[in-house]
């Protein structure tokens, strides 16, 4: 279930289908809701950072405890959250490089 979780989690971020920024978003003027948003995806961005170190920490610790039922590295599930906050990261870097790039080619920039 993490795996699914996680790894749905990194695609919903790939399609821009975060409801909940996407209506933080929504409520700004058209001038500056590009750059709110270039903004916004770099908090983010930042925090999934910080939840990727946190998580790495917390998947060495748990090398060496072994699932009493499975037989396996409890590590293996925390590789799950690794997984998914790295692709979400990749992710919110490319829609950050492609709309800072859109907002450049644009007049949208000039708005602002």
């Amino acid at each position: 279930m993490l795996w699914a979780a996680f790894l749905s989690a990194s695609i919903g971020v790939r399609g821009k289908k975060h409801i909940g920024l996407e209506m933080v978003v929504q409520k700004f003027p058209e001038p500056f809701r590009m750059k709110f948003e270039i903004i916004l995806n770099i908090i983010v961005a930042v925090l999934l950072c910080v939840f990727w170190f946190l998580a790495l920490k917390l998947t060495v610790f748990m090398y060496d405890m072994v699932s009493p039922i499975l037989q396996v590295s409890k590590s293996v599930w925390y590789l799950s959250v690794l997984s998914g906050l790295t692709l979400m990261v990749f992710y919110y870097l490319r829609i950050i490089v492609d709309s800072i790039s859109e907002v450049r080619k644009g007049s949208k920039w000039k708005e602002c």
